[in-house]
């Protein structure tokens, strides 16, 4: 084999093997180029290239021919050299690219990372202000909004925001800052936004960028800055004392209002003015002395001086000076002074007080000693302050050796010492003429420093005549509600009686003047008459009973009834009438106030067994607020006093306070109903009137009424003439809901010649007229029904027939009936229990009008 032939065959493996390697590399751009039909065939054909060469070489051999690489071959050989160049050319060109767009890659997921990991906010916006882009802490803060338009988005705008950073960019290219609120669901969030542009290669905005920073707690602490400046600033200008800010040269800074308030100099003044310029004369050499020693940084405590007003007025002032030094170097002083000048005259101040005082006033010591005491109690104990000082407490006040917490009495001091909380006590005590005296006792520590009582103030106040009026109203608030029960006991009985007199006048009526039924008939009906008579008495004490008042001359009517009055007498008392000169006019219904004369000298005569002397007087009085006072009652006026005085046995403290109870007697069992004094306290009550009674035991009693007085004067006596009438005619419409009442009165008016027509309610009566309008001539009205009462029946029967005639009827007074029915003359009232008589007299009366 010769060279040629060696290198013939070293060139053709050569071939072979860059075909075959060009091969392979066209395969392996596949994965790097990701295209896979273009490289299979590009391999595929050098493959078959390299395989036709291989057989061609394999040929050669084993037909021992000899191996030349000739000019065909060489070409081969530079084709797939240059083959091989290219796909290793292509190959480095596409991993340069796929390295770049790595590295692109990976710089934009380092960029999402940084702006994803931003503590701002980043969005980004076209040039019509839509958001194309936000980072999560964007979406965070102000709520996703990709696609939507800014100002619709943040702020609920229809149109671009006034002020917008983003819309100033997209003018002028520059970036602008804003800050910006807006509603989210985490409520209000301010925010401070940064905006620049997005430029292309020419230099044209194509978008802009939004950094949001969420300032929020910023705001917060800013607003929470300002308040607490604002609330130290209120503090310093609302504050009681004096402050002031001076600085090296003694130049006022700064005062508070109170500081001008108190001296009187106004702003302007203010800048004028120096320390020394506001202080006593006095105290200039020391306070300058004091300020030196501020400036080289030393506080003062406590100083007291003396500050000089506008006005000239002194005022003493306490307080505390600090420096303010910054860097070593001094820089003002800040002083806090209080107003003592009322501290200084203090003691002078106490002792007017003390004197000054009305209620007794006394300090005790832990051990209950009397350190001090004032004038006023002084006159209350009648003991001068030097016989009580280093005295117990207990000895002057009770009398006793014993502290009063021992003999059972409450001691406010000793509970204000335990507890150190003001205490208050009620104690009776007693004067010399052994009346009592009650007290309200207040007990107030008094510390030190420290927090320690150290002594008690006690005051005294007297109480008594608070007191007796609570149990005068205690005691007439307790007679008013069995005055409301008697009330409701006589409307009961008196609608019992009136059934009871009304068959009694029927059965006298219907029997013979010889009948003995005729005498049985007659004792029901006095005994009738007497329980009515009961029933007025309980109507007089619970002020509910008919009355007639008129302008009457008290004197006049007294005389009227002196006779009367001596014949309820014995023979062994002596009686006497004294009359006032003045003219003494009361409107009162006369008929009562004798009943009250009778009653009280029935009760004279019952006191005097063995004798004595009985006498009535009349006074002219005028309340006043002195008479008041020292009486516990009464109003300011004109009053006529009736004072019926006996020389009997007397009455004790405990019988003369329930003496007006209903039911309570001094008499044997069957002598006494115990209504005498209650109906007489009923009817002064009735009339606007007072009563009270001055009582002791073998000292005889007196009884003073006051009735208040007018200017009118009585009118003459007038003769009523009642003429005989026949038996009557017409139609009557009785509505009462007793029914044996209603039956009784419908068989009294029948009896008397009368239709009538029931109705057992106020609204039955409305109904029953209605359908019987044009025959009715008279409405016999109870007063208290059920469903609708006679007030407010009649009123709509008189809207139906106008002018209807009308008679009121009740067991109960005028006083629950208006009383404009009562006064006006057309209407009539008639209290029960009612007499037969005076039922059919009333109506004949009041149908011949």
């Amino acid at each position: 084999m010769t060279g040629e032939n060696l290198i013939s065959i070293v060139l053709f493996l050569f071939s072979i093997g860059i075909q075959l390697t060009a091969a392979i590399a066209a395969l392996l751009l596949i994965r790097i180029t990701r295209r896979k039909s273009a490289w299979i065939l590009i391999s595929l054909a050098m493959g078959l290239m390299a395989g036709r060469r291989a057989v061609s070489f394999i040929s050669a051999l084993t037909s021992g021919k000899e191996i030349r690489v000739d000019t065909p071959e060489l070409i081969a050989l530079a084709i797939s050299a240059l083959m091989l160049f290219g796909v290793l050319r292509i190959r480095g060109y596409f991993l340069s690219i796929y390295s770049t767009e790595a590295a692109l890659a990976e710089e934009k997921y380092k960029s999402n990372a940084i702006i994803e990991a931003a503590g701002d906010g980043i969005s980004i916006q076209d040039t019509s202000f839509k958001v194309l882009y936000q980072n999560q802490r964007h979406k965070e803060l102000l709520g996703e909004h990709i696609g939507e338009y800014c100002y619709k988005a943040y702020e609920n705008n229809q149109n671009i925001c006034n002020g917008c950073p983003m819309a100033e960019t997209f003018k002028d290219g520059r970036i602008h800052t804003a800050e910006r609120h807006t509603t989210t669901e985490k409520g209000i969030r301010y925010v401070e936004i940064t905006a620049s542009s997005l430029k292309d290669a020419a230099g044209n905005i194509t978008a802009g960028i939004e950094i949001a920073r969420d300032i929020t707690e910023k705001k917060k602490m800013e607003a929470a800055l300002r308040e607490s400046e604002g609330k130290y600033r209120d503090i310093l200008e609302n504050a009681n004392d004096l402050i002031q800010t001076i600085d090296e040269n003694a130049r006022f800074i700064y005062v508070n209002k109170k500081w001008k308030d108190i001296l009187g100099y106004s702003d302007e003044e203010i800048k004028n003015l120096t320390l020394m310029d506001i202080l006593d004369k006095d105290t200039i050499p020391h306070c300058v002395e004091l300020f030196e020693q501020v400036k080289k940084g030393k506080p003062l405590e406590n100083l007291e001086t003396i500050f000089v007003a506008k006005n000239r007025r002194k005022i003493h002032v306490e307080g505390n000076i600090s420096p303010k030094i910054i860097d070593g170097k001094f820089i003002s002083t800040r002083g806090i002074f209080r107003d003592i000048t009322a501290r200084k005259q203090s003691k002078e101040f106490i002792k007017h007080i003390f004197g000054s005082i009305n209620e007794g006033l006394v300090v005790i010591s832990p051990n209950y000693r009397i350190l001090t005491a004032n004038p006023a109690y002084c006159i209350q104990t009648e003991i001068p302050l030097e016989n009580m000082q280093d005295k117990t407490c207990y000895e002057i006040s009770h009398h006793s050796h014993r502290p009063c917490y021992e003999i059972g009495e409450e001691c406010p001091v000793k509970q204000t010492f335990e507890t150190g909380l003001p205490s208050t006590a009620t104690h009776m005590h007693f004067d010399k003429e052994g009346n009592p005296i009650y007290l309200e006792i207040r007990a107030f520590p008094m510390k030190d420093e420290s927090g320690k009582i150290t002594s008690v103030i006690e005051i005294f106040n007297n109480i008594t005549e608070r007191t007796i009026l609570e149990t005068q109203l205690r005691h007439s608030q307790k007679i008013e509600a069995v005055g409301i029960l008697a009330g409701g006991i006589a409307h009961d009985f008196n609608n019992i009686l009136s059934a009871i007199i009304g068959y009694g006048h029927l059965m006298l009526t219907k029997v013979k003047t010889d009948d003995p039924m005729k005498h049985y008939a007659e004792q029901i009906l006095n005994s009738a008459e007497r329980a009515a008579a009961l029933t007025q008495g309980l109507l007089s004490f619970s002020r509910k009973k008919i009355s007639k008042p008129a302008p009457v001359n008290i004197n006049e009517t007294i005389k009227k009834v002196e006779q009367l009055l001596s014949s309820l007498l014995t023979e062994n008392i002596e009686f006497k009438l004294i009359v006032s000169k003045e003219d003494l006019t009361a409107v009162i219904d006369t008929t009562s106030i004798e009943q009250v004369l009778i009653n009280l000298c029935t009760n004279s005569r019952d006191a005097m067994p063995d004798g004595g002397t009985l006498a009535i007087a009349t006074h002219l009085v005028i309340m006043d607020e002195e008479y008041i006072r020292s009486h516990g009652y009464g109003k300011k006026g004109r009053y006529a006093l009736i004072s019926v005085t006996d020389t009997g046995i007397g009455m004790d403290k405990k019988t003369r306070e329930k003496i007006f109870e209903p039911f309570f007697t001094t008499k044997e069992v069957g002598k006494g109903t115990g209504l005498g004094l209650a109906i007489v306290y009923g009817i002064i009550k009735q009339h606007n009137g007072y009563i009270d009674c001055y009582s002791k035991q073998g000292k005889g009693t007196t009884f003073r009424i006051y009735l208040p007085l007018q200017g009118t004067k009585p009118a003459d006596a007038q003769t009523v003439i009642h003429p005989v009438i026949s038996k009557g005619t017409g139609t009557i419409l009785i509505a009462e809901d007793d029914a044996d009442v209603r039956k009784i009165m419908k068989a009294v008016i029948e009896s008397a010649g009368y239709s009538v027509i029931e109705a057992a309610n106020g609204k039955d009566a409305v109904d029953k007229f209605t359908e019987n309008k044009d025959s009715i001539d008279l409405l016999l009205l109870d007063v208290i029904m059920p469903q609708k009462s006679g007030e407010k029946a009649y009123e709509e029967i008189a809207k139906i027939k106008p002018g209807i005639r009308a008679i009121f009827v009740s067991g109960y007074s005028s006083e629950l009936v208006n009383k404009k029915y009562l006064m006006e003359e057309k209407l009539n009232f008639i209290q029960k229990p009612i007499s037969p008589n005076e039922l059919i007299n009333k109506i004949r009366k009041i149908l011949e009008r």
